[in-house]
């Protein structure tokens, strides 16, 4: 099959040449320098691509980055916006302007087109938060200011306050990032705004209001505390969660605590060895309002996915003597949740999360190949390949995997467009017997590769393609019993079409070989004095007959 040309349709931030011709020399001789902004999620380009064969357009991607990217029918995208501030392909030893610029390599049926897509800056919005949920007279509140954007400067806070949260008053003096509520506060909700300076200009504005409006100071304050459902005081809590779970989805039961003073509480999460993953990812969120622990990421609890380190935790509460959380069960998580009212008054409890097992399908390895290949016409059984080196289909080619353990029993079985021509035998692909791949009949396969283990299944789509070989030419005479005086048309015919005669040459012989049947035998030999033009032995060329017919004489 003839290579695939990608074309470079519409770049975003990017100028494409004029015209077919200088779109062609761009998209096959230079990189695409793509300029994108950060946070969008538009596509960063669309190619086109056609194959001189008229073959269907097969798309993919390769390259260093190639992991951050999707191509759909010749749309380029980033899985998930960039980040200028948190570039995600930030190398080793690379300057920090070109930790976003982004490579990778569109694939079009064998043709190529190599991208650099740079994340450009954009101005970000900032962000202020007030740290208490429940403002309380005499308890200091703080704002702070997050901003992405460096070179922030020039802050200049200002609180207010609001009985409704609609209709704000500026509260005289307040024009420091912390406040001591007042009795005057009291009933009303606060409001911290900041103006301030960044990198793309002056004039920026953020703010924060309370949660709640302030209550008065309390004299007498009780502590929250974690009960069980009897009322009984707990320090340990312990959850469950199958594993594979969503991340984001809650994991058992809140873990809420309880106040003598009816306060507003606060949940947080506080750092232990299996909060985070060993890249820093959280493996746990809480909501800081009800005390729900949710799933941050994916957890397994499987051989070979084991992400759980010895937990030791330091400081009352301590583990009950009977836990075995700090022996590295692989399955098993040690978190510590502390809740605070708005005085401070804080409780800490730890909690166990136990990792459950469940059954997971098969899963094709990630190099499996969806794409194959096939000589047409082949001599013996048709032979599937892939890769660049041509390696044969083998037992071990669609081999899958299974988290819950060693794979014992595995099925394969063969559906879609296709499923009638080829099968799995002894766990090798391969074509029917009794079909023969014709390049000219049929130049592509479309099948759906199945893989069943421990009653789940996994499935794979793949794409044979059909290779085009030379294909032996025939010529056919309009007559099988010539005779004097009538003429014999002779008609050319080839498989693999764009047929141009350059000369015809007949010949007469006293005597033919034959096969079985009777029917003329095609050996011959090459004439060394007509290039190009194969006789049998015994045969001379007719002078003049040089025509498509000729009449015997």
């Amino acid at each position: 099959m003839a290579l695939a040309v990608i074309l470079v349709g519409m770049l975003i931030g990017d100028v494409v040449p004029d015209g077919p011709a200088s779109r062609l020399a761009h998209a096959q001789s230079a990189d695409s320098s793509i300029d994108y902004p950060e946070n969008s999620t538009s596509p960063v380009a669309v190619f086109f691509a056609y194959d001189q064969d008229g073959d269907a357009i097969v798309w993919s991607l390769s390259g260093p980055d190639d992991d951050l990217f999707t191509i759909d029918e010749g749309v380029l995208s980033f899985r998930e916006a960039p980040n200028y501030e948190e570039p995600q392909a930030a190398v080793s030893g690379v300057f920090l302007a070109e930790r976003n610029a982004y490579r990778v390599t569109v694939e079009a049926s064998g043709g190529t087109h190599d991208v650099v897509v740079r994340v450009t800056d954009a101005d970000d919005a900032g962000t202020a938060r007030i740290d208490r949920r429940q403002p309380q007279v005499s308890r200091p509140l703080e704002a702070t200011l997050s901003d992405e954007d460096e070179g922030v400067s020039g802050q200049r806070w200002q609180w207010a306050r609001s009985k409704d949260g609609t209709t704000w008053t500026d509260i005289h003096g307040a024009t420091t990032q912390r406040r001591k509520p007042e009795r005057a506060d009291v009933g009303m909700y606060l409001r911290a705004a900041v103006t301030y300076t960044d990198k793309f200009g002056t004039g920026k504005i953020a703010s924060a209001v309370s949660t709640r409006p302030v209550e008065p100071k309390t004299l007498s304050n009780a502590a929250p505390g974690f009960v069980d459902r009897r009322g009984d005081e707990v320090t340990t809590v312990t959850l469950s969660v199958r594993e594979s779970t969503a991340a984001g989805r809650p994991i058992g039961r809140r873990v809420s605590a309880t106040d003598a003073d009816g306060d507003i509480l606060f949940y947080e999460l506080l750092d232990t060895p299996d909060l985070k993953d060993s890249r820093g990812d959280a493996r746990f969120t809480i909501d800081s309002a009800s005390g729900q622990i949710e799933v941050g990421k994916v957890l397994g609890a499987d051989d070979g996915e084991r992400e759980d380190e010895a937990t030791t935790l330091s400081g009352a509460p301590a583990l009950p003597d009977d836990e075995d959380a700090d022996e590295a069960e692989n399955s098993e998580y040690v978190l510590r949740v502390r809740v605070s009212d708005p005085s401070t008054a804080s409780t800490r409890v730890n909690v166990i999360v136990r990792v459950t097992n469940v059954n997971e399908p098969p899963a094709f390895s990630e190099n499996v190949p969806t794409l194959l290949r096939v000589e047409e016409n082949p001599e013996d059984q048709p032979v599937l390949t892939f890769g660049d080196d041509d390696s044969e289909i083998d037992a071990d080619t669609f081999s899958v995997t299974d988290e819950d353990g060693a794979v014992t029993t595995v099925s394969y079985s063969v559906t879609g467009d296709d499923r009638e021509v080829l099968e799995f035998a002894s766990g090798i692909l391969i074509f029917d017997t009794d079909h023969e791949p014709d390049f000219e009949d049929q130049s592509s396969y479309s099948i759906t590769i199945t893989a069943r283990s421990g009653g789940r299944s996994a499935s794979l789509d793949v794409t044979i393609e059909v290779v085009d070989t030379e294909d032996q030419g025939e010529v056919a005479l309009s007559q099988r019993q010539p005779q004097v005086g009538i003429e014999v048309v002779a008609t050319p015919s080839d498989p693999d079409g764009g047929m141009r005669i350059n000369r015809w040459v007949w010949e007469r012989s006293a005597e033919i070989t034959v096969d079985e049947g009777g029917t003329p035998s095609a050996e011959c030999r090459e004439d060394p004095d007509m290039p190009d033009i194969d006789v049998v032995g015994g045969w001379t060329p007719i002078d003049g007959a040089s025509k498509t017919a000729y009449t015997p004489k």
